[in-house]
């Protein structure tokens, strides 16, 4: 949700959280990593897409105790798109400044995805950038900077070096470098992401006012 809002990047309960990390995403996760991903019925799948929906326009408007609630209903009749549910749970923790909470949902989200489609995958890409977000918000920059490394190479492998994904990623690891206090290694990584946003193809003029703002052109 966070990659999706934010930049694709871009709150449950205790009680709640507790009793989903209990009762249903373990067992979940179980069966995706062993290839047997729950079934999902017409109904139960129209109803996980309206939750979905309405996780991601109650997030747009601020309300997180709302969005949290939807979130959780939509992860009990996830099927599929459990990994996707985590995610948007961990983002409403994480835009709260939930951190403790997050981590984990990115986690179980990011395993999930390698074990679904592997290491390589570009599905693994929201997870990977929201858990080094969430790393940056921590200040822990040490293990932000390999996460946005791998979705960077995952996507230059993917998509070619001129796509606007990449621009996206370039964009972030720079972010990453000046918070370091890298200002050589953020400014070039800075001037490649506008490059690359100015010339991808279905190019977004707001994502590259963003880079140049950053980069302070």
């Amino acid at each position: 949700l966070r990659s999706r809002i934010v930049g694709a990047v871009r709150r449950p309960l205790v009680i709640g959280t507790a009793l989903l990390l209990g009762a249903v995403i373990q067992p979940v996760s179980e069966a995706w990593a062993e290839g047997e991903t729950p079934a999902v019925k017409p109904a139960a799948k129209k109803r996980w897409e309206d939750y979905d929906a309405e996780v991601l326009a109650l997030y747009r408007r601020g309300k997180y105790p709302e969005a949290m609630a939807a979130a959780e209903a939509a992860l009990e009749v996830a099927g599929k798109q459990v990994a996707k549910s985590l995610n948007d749970l961990g983002a409403l923790h994480h835009a709260q400044g939930h951190y403790a909470k997050a981590e984990p949902l990115y986690q179980q989200s990011l395993a999930m995805r390698e074990a679904t489609f592997g290491q390589e995958h570009p599905d693994l890409c929201m997870s990977l950038n929201n858990l080094a977000e969430l790393y940056k918000a921590t200040k822990e920059y040490d293990r932000a900077e390999p996460l946005l490394k791998r979705s960077l190479a995952i996507r230059v492998k993917t998509f070619g070096p001129a796509h606007r994904d990449v621009g996206a990623s370039l964009s972030s690891l720079a972010a990453l470098y000046k918070l370091q206090g890298k200002s050589d290694y953020a400014e070039r990584l800075y001037v490649r992401a506008i490059e690359v946003m100015k010339e991808a193809e279905g190019a977004n003029p707001g994502e590259v006012a963003g880079a140049q703002n950053d980069l302070g052109v």
